[in-house]
């Protein structure tokens, strides 16, 4: 996990709580769970083991081990999308704001939500793929460079489709 972090920071860094304590604790009551349903339905008793390392490695490998999986491997460990230095919370004048629009479908209701229909047009937002290219990335652009302000509600940023670059 501290290495991941070198992704944003370009250092390792640990993660400012207890990931793996807690981690290990749901894993372990998930377990118990488990054992007391079997013991329900059978009468048998269960022995649970649950290791604080495994269960911090399988929770971090879940979305990390990526292409690596693969043999041969298809591409390297770290889940891109999870590691880029732009998902963060955006500033506006009051606050900060969170955006994370997953599918193209939430990135045509984002552009919607915002009164920016004519971006859904705009071939270079077409896909959340697109929009999302480190060279183009709108929401960095909206968050930190006009810093709108959101009334703790709904955003309402004031772009124009030359705000983004080409």
């Amino acid at each position: 996990m501290a290495s991941l972090q070198s992704a944003l920071t370009g250092e390792p860094r640990f993660v400012p709580t207890i990931v793996a304590d807690k981690t290990s604790s749901m894993t372990l009551f998930a377990a118990v769970l488990a054992a007391l349903y079997h013991q329900a339905r059978t009468g048998e008793g269960q022995e649970v083991e649950v290791p604080m390392f495994e269960s911090l490695a399988a929770w971090i490998m879940v979305e990390h081990l990526y292409g690596e999986s693969f043999v041969p491997p298809i591409d390297s460990v770290g889940y891109k999308r999870v590691l880029s230095p732009h998902r963060k919370p955006f500033k506006t004048r009051d606050g900060h704001l969170a955006i994370l629009p997953y599918t193209d479908q939430n990135w045509r209701d984002f552009f919607a939500l915002n009164g920016r229909q004519d971006l859904l047009d705009d071939p270079r937002f077409k896909t959340l793929r697109l929009a999302l290219a480190p060279h183009r990335f709108p929401l960095r652009r909206a968050g930190e460079d006009r810093a709108h302000a959101h009334e703790r509600r709904v955003a309402r940023p004031s772009w124009t489709a030359s705000t983004f670059p080409p």
